[in-house]
């Protein structure tokens, strides 16, 4: 069997031979293939059911799902062209603050991660 019979069976080149990590190969993929390829490696991540260690999510429901899928494309960051958005961000930190029991006006932002969000807090105590 050659290796273009080989990739031919399996659908991916780089299913038989290694993914390249320096350099650009000379010839692209399909968008299929390239989603086989990332299957492939982060199934070796293992179930992050399973992971006890970390405090990530690991589940949500389909409706969740849903809402983040549909909004990939927005630049939430962007409060001038998404002013809505901008107003859930503020009903979610009002509801937040009201859940610790906040006094008084509350102010805040939501953070893409923990290391944003504690320098985030850290510079809300500080000012």
């Amino acid at each position: 069997m050659t290796k273009r019979d080989v990739a031919d069976l399996f659908g991916n080149r780089f299913l038989t031979e290694p993914a390249p990590s320096k350099t650009f190969p000379e010839e692209g993929m399909t968008a299929t293939d390239t989603m086989r390829l990332l299957d492939e490696d982060l199934v070796m991540e293992g179930d992050p059911q399973r992971n006890l260690a970390t405090f990530v999510t690991t589940w949500m429901e389909p409706e969740a799902q849903r809402v983040i899928a549909e909004n990939l494309h927005r630049n939430f960051i962007d409060h001038a062209e998404y002013p809505i958005s901008a107003e859930i961000e503020q009903r979610c930190v009002r509801m937040l603050a009201d859940l610790f029991n906040a006094p008084g006006k509350t102010i805040g932002c939501r953070t893409q991660g923990s290391s944003e969000a504690i320098m985030l807090g850290a510079l809300s105590l500080k000012w």
